[in-house]
């Protein structure tokens, strides 16, 4: 039996924090390493079902709290029937479950959002980083498009006020600063 600071193992009920009084049943965990220029570290990571609806979750170790051993697991959920959240009900989450374990009327209260971990940190920086890039990209397109028409239109209808190479020298100018180059 898992007790203390050992790590449950495959088959154990947990809870998970941020989601009250669902239990969870580790179906596998893996171990991950990140190595980044100023920070390295190993994680472990659950993944587990909800015992309720059958829901698949993640979590890092540390917000995982052991309930019951494996080959108690059957046994304690006959006792303790997994509280049942609708999967389209996300605000209930973490509120306002009978609390199993506490018996009687108490409620768990709502507790503080888990902060994120320095590899979820760095995936939501890596994330934003590739999201920026995509529209840059996007915005290049439609700058060089744009400028390929204009000066097709200059060649076809000629270019005697000049509207059409200014427009031309107006996305040269935002070109060369999406790109960082000098254009001209």
């Amino acid at each position: 039996m898992n007790h203390g600071n050992q790590r449950p193992a495959l088959g154990d009920l947990i809870r998970i924090d941020g989601y009250g009084t669902r239990i969870f049943q580790v179906d596998a965990w893996r171990r991950e390493e990140y190595h980044g220029i100023d920070v390295a570290y190993t994680e472990i990571i659950y993944e587990a079902f909800d015992c309720g609806n059958d829901e698949w979750f993640e979590a890092a170790a540390e917000d995982v709290t052991f309930v019951a051993d494996a080959s108690q697991a059957d046994e304690w959920l006959r006792a303790n029937p997994a509280p049942i959240v609708p999967t389209s009900d996300w605000t209930a989450f973490g509120m306002g479950f009978l609390d199993i374990n506490g018996g009687g009327d108490e409620t768990m209260k709502a507790k503080e959002p888990r902060k994120p971990t320095a590899r979820e940190l760095s995936g939501q920086e890596a994330e934003r980083r590739k999201q920026a890039r995509k529209e840059r990209a996007a915005r290049i397109d439609e700058l060089l498009d744009a400028r390929n028409d204009a000066k097709e239109l200059a060649v076809f209808f000629g270019d005697k006020d000049g509207e059409y190479g200014a427009k031309v020298a107006e996305i040269d100018r935002e070109l060369a600063e999406l790109s960082g180059e000098d254009l001209r």
